[in-house]
């Protein structure tokens, strides 16, 4: 019988029933084949369990993020479309390259998909990390790390930890990394063989282009809109998750919808509203919610 980690083990039979998953979903989940998930769990496991345990042990190091984001987010045109974008690049072990208007949904789209294809690595770009060494330091960060040795370059264990793994590495926001990051990552994708997504805003693609080598390497390029139809049921359903007792104000949230900021400006004013009605309880929402319109600084009124 091959040696694998019991404590792993049980901690994984918890998280199955804690999630109340079957084993064929959470094989799913894990990107993982059922028999080898149902083998390891029932003591008896089979195939490259190090690597099985790597991917377990990414799982539970990631649970609270999960846990703590999985309530906000709910299916929508443009989270479809990441998912339905995911899964091709990941299928083709290829590079992708995803772009919309800010504040269409990306991030919630790729935060979705993650939560449940849970062996998919997504880590978020900022203006401090879009270095090569940011890009390196935020990967490690979404990994199981404790069997780092400390003594070989981060890089390169990183490398042989994914190496032939074919986990999908979504790198959101990445209009803000740096010429050295991108080219890191079309090199770590390159020596591993791990398809990567690269999702940002729609200055992402000229810069791509910029680079003939990186651009050649693309085999999956989409575009994202905002949707002409159901576009008032996406905000609608926005509303009721995040303000349900506000329903009343969705028409005026669906026109700021339609302008500049999409879902990201909705959810502001939401909040914002919120906020006021607490400290002015006789005001209707619809009031609330034009009066946050207004100290957001909207270039338009409602």
């Amino acid at each position: 019988m091959k040696v694998f980690n019991e404590e792993l083990r049980t901690a994984l039979g918890e998280y199955r029933d804690r999630h109340s998953l079957t084993n064929t979903e959470l094989s799913r989940r894990m990107g993982v084949g059922i028999t080898q998930v149902s083998k390891y769990l029932n003591g008896k496991p089979e195939g490259d369990v190090e690597r099985l345990e790597s991917i377990i042990g990414d799982v539970l190091h990631n649970e609270s993020r999960i846990r703590e984001t999985a309530h906000a987010l709910f299916e929508t045109p443009t989270t479809r479309s990441v998912a339905n974008t995911c899964n091709l690049v990941r299928e083709t072990n290829d590079v992708g390259l995803l772009f919309a208007p800010a504040g269409l949904g990306k991030t919630s789209g790729c935060r979705m998909y993650a939560n449940q294809n849970l062996s998919t690595i997504m880590i978020t770009a900022t203006g401090w990390m879009g270095t090569s060494s940011g890009v390196s330091a935020a990967l490690f960060g979404q990994l199981q790390n404790r069997s780092y040795p400390g003594n070989v370059p981060r890089s390169a264990w990183l490398a042989e930890k994914l190496r032939g793994s074919n986990r999908l590495i979504i790198v959101d926001n990445a209009h803000k990394l740096r010429a050295s990051a991108i080219g890191w990552l079309f090199d770590f994708t390159d020596e591993t063989e791990c398809p990567l997504l690269l999702v940002g805003n729609p200055e992402l693609l000229p810069v791509i282009r910029t680079n003939d080598q990186w651009f050649s390497r693309i085999g999956v390029k989409r575009e994202l809109r905002w949707p002409k139809n159901g576009g008032q049921e996406v905000v609608r359903r926005l509303v009721e998750s995040l303000v349900p007792e506000a329903a009343e104000v969705a028409e005026l949230a669906g026109v700021v919808a339609e302008n500049h900021g999409h879902l990201r400006a909705v959810r502001k004013e939401l909040l914002l509203a919120r906020k006021i009605k607490e400290t002015k309880a006789e005001l209707g929402w619809e009031e609330a919610f034009r009066a946050a319109h207004t100290q957001l600084v909207r270039d338009y009124t409602l």
